[in-house]
């Protein structure tokens, strides 16, 4: 240990009476390959959020457009609303055919 002011290591800081390791060593951590995952899932990530939304507002708009009488269209929103997924899926899957 270093404790006596004589290391001079160039990442290493004394701070408050403990050692700190710089940010700059956290980054030169990562590995080329594990940083081109990590974007390549945030973006694989953003897609699918993306399509998510783009189905639920699909989902929503053909409802609303539907021949669906009043009171059927308030329910199906409201399922959309609250599950919205599986309201989405089984408004394309069972809902949409039957009206």
């Amino acid at each position: 240990m270093c404790g006596h002011g004589r290391c001079r290591l160039p990442f290493v800081r004394r701070s408050i009476g403990r050692y700190e390791i710089l940010p700059f060593l956290l980054a030169a951590d990562e590995s080329g390959a594990a940083r081109f995952l990590g974007l390549g899932l945030g973006a694989v990530l953003i897609l699918l959020l993306v399509a998510y939304v783009v189905f639920v507002i699909a989902a929503l708009v053909s409802i609303l457009r539907s021949r669906v009488d009043g009171g059927m269209k308030l329910v199906w929103v409201i399922l959309v609303f609250l599950a919205p997924f599986l309201g989405s899926v089984l408004w394309f899957v069972i809902g949409r055919k039957r009206f």
